[in-house]
């Protein structure tokens, strides 16, 4: 469990001295421009190089397995139902349909290909913001984003955010540890009831470290603004190389888009 220092100071956890990119504005403005690029695209394999460019990454920086699925499962999951909502309600062109006892479901054309290009765009769109957090610390992020000119209260928000998601998985790691070696989630019906109790529990105790840690911060001096890191201005080398990283996606996405004249 983190002490009271390390949720009102301490920054996330950064990564190794070698994974800090030159400056967290390059990783932050590339990866925006990179985001809007495949949010834009109207096929599906512009959205799919960078997916498959971020994986790449990932493999040579061999991020480990669980982190990954925690990153990339609950965006993945609700992109299914969405994928599945569009191939069965949008379009008139029958594809494939299925039987399913009283009813039967039909895929239409238009709707699996407006649910493939969703996909390849969530895909990639994840995939690009899950290597920017584990490329820079979220401090040195959050430091980006408001000299990017983003509102002072947004980013302290997000600072609040970011510690507390910490103490909030400490929490229901150890509530779910103790619940597991209760046998709490033996059968279907005791595993519903075990996480709501679960999601109960860390609700409260949450609510509960918000007062300690407010109390804990007016103590240290706290005046109604977060620290933030001080970034100094940008070198040339990194200008150089956003401008490199915005002109290989703006070429990338013409020539994949079909749009190269």
């Amino acid at each position: 469990m983190h002490d009271l220092d390390a949720i009102c100071l301490a920054d996330s956890p950064r990564p190794a001295a070698s994974a800090v990119p030159p400056d967290a504005r390059v990783g932050l403005i590339g990866a925006s421009v990179t985001i809007v690029a495949v949010l834009a695209s109207s096929r599906v394999w512009f959205p799919l190089a960078v997916a498959a460019c971020c994986g790449v990454w990932i493999v040579l920086r061999r991020i480990r397995f669980k982190s990954i699925l925690m990153r990339i499962t609950p965006p993945l999951a609700l992109v299914l139902v969405a994928c599945a909502l569009k191939a069965l309600l949008t379009g008139v062109t029958p594809a494939m349909s299925w039987e399913l006892g009283p009813w039967r479901l039909t895929a239409t054309r238009e709707g699996l290909f407006e649910a493939a290009l969703l996909a390849a765009r969530v895909s990639g769109a994840v995939a690009m913001a899950a290597v920017l957090c584990w490329q820079a610390p979220a401090q040195e992020l959050l430091a980006a984003l408001r000299w990017c000119g983003v509102p002072k209260t947004w980013v302290e928000i997000a600072a609040l955010m970011c510690r507390y998601l910490f103490a909030l998985g400490d929490q229901a790691e150890t509530i779910y540890a103790a619940q597991r070696v209760r046998l709490g989630y033996a059968g279907l019906g005791r595993s519903f009831r075990s996480a709501g109790a679960l999601a109960g529990v860390v609700l409260l105790r949450c609510l509960e470290q918000a007062d300690r840690t407010h109390e804990a911060m007016l103590a240290r001096g706290y005046n109604g603004r977060m620290p933030l890191v001080r970034l100094p201005p940008l070198r040339p080398a990194a200008w150089t190389m956003l401008a490199t990283w915005t002109l290989a996606v703006v070429l990338a996405f013409l020539v994949l888009e079909g749009r190269w004249l």
